[in-house]
């Protein structure tokens, strides 16, 4: 699917082009390549946030073109151990939602388990 050129191997570009359509791939290609053009902060944070997400694990998983076993730890990095640092800190910037480089107990209830404020309290109580 990713491998259009069927050379055996995922470049970058490929996987940003499906990944992220082809009218952002040179957007893409250019956060690659540690530059943020305008385009980039037109985008929903969530995308840009996708994107960081990407660009992060392909670095890790193996660089700019990807062997088929290299793109699976892309894919699923938790399996990987060399990807360990990536799935930590993926989780890390989930739970941490306002962007304090803190993960409060508010945060990680809030985000992992779905509960309300009132939940939380209540939890903080010992109520439940």
């Amino acid at each position: 699917m990713f491998d259009k050129n069927r050379d055996q191997s995922v470049s970058w570009d490929e996987y940003a082009t499906i990944a992220f359509g082809s009218t952002h791939t040179e957007t893409c290609n250019e956060v690659y390549n540690d530059k943020k053009p305008p385009e980039f902060y037109k985008l929903s944070n969530q995308v840009q946030e996708a994107i960081m997400s990407a660009v992060r694990r392909w670095r890790a998983a193996g660089g700019f073109s990807m062997t088929q076993e290299e793109f699976t730890g892309f894919t699923y990095p938790e399996l990987f151990q060399h990807m360990r640092n990536t799935v930590v800190a993926e989780a890390y910037q989930t739970y941490d939602t306002n962007r304090d480089g803190k993960v409060s107990a508010h945060e990680l209830l809030s985000k992992k388990f779905k509960l309300t404020k009132d939940q939380i309290e209540e939890f903080s109580k010992g109520n439940v």
